[in-house]
């Protein structure tokens, strides 16, 4: 079964790359104490270009008829899931950025061909991991560092505050 399920995940990812589909994500985990600032952080961090191609955060479920939830997740995008080297910077980059807050990076990488087929962390029905490079992993890659991805070295955004 574990060779059955690679070569599954890379006829998915040879199908994504066939599509144009390659975008991917990190995700971090921020419990809500911490969401706001994390998140301000990795906006910034977006938008001057020292992270991947864009960013987003789930909302924490503060409103009164929603449940509050334990940890929000947080992505941050990479343009194409084939450029180790990309990917490399935008974690470590990542990591970074989070270790003055003390939140651990930890999610692997998840390419977003995943997402749309609903192969998550939970048990999906066809039994996939929900991402295709541990964090571990990527850190360990022997790649030569990465420029900034096309599109995301620009001109600062002005941000206040």
């Amino acid at each position: 079964p574990a060779a059955a399920k690679r070569e599954c995940v890379e006829r998915l990812l040879d199908t994504a790359r066939r599509q144009g589909y390659t975008t991917g994500k990190w995700m971090v985990f921020l419990e809500p104490g911490v969401a706001d600032a994390a998140w301000a952080a990795i906006a910034r961090a977006t938008a001057t270009g020292e992270l991947g191609c864009s960013a987003k955060v789930a909302p924490t479920g503060a409103g009164p008829d929603e449940l509050v939830r334990k940890a929000v997740v947080c992505c941050v995008y990479v343009r194409d899931f084939d450029e180790r080297a990309e990917l490399q910077r935008v974690l470590r980059a990542l990591m970074a950025l989070m270790a003055p807050l003390q939140v651990p990076v930890t999610a692997g990488f998840k390419p977003d061909a995943f997402t749309m087929l609903g192969i998550d962390g939970k048990q999906n029905r066809w039994r996939l991991p929900p991402t295709v490079h541990s964090v571990a992993e990527a850190l360990a890659w022997d790649v030569a560092p990465a420029p900034p991805a096309p599109g995301t070295q620009q001109d600062p955004i002005e941000l206040d505050g």
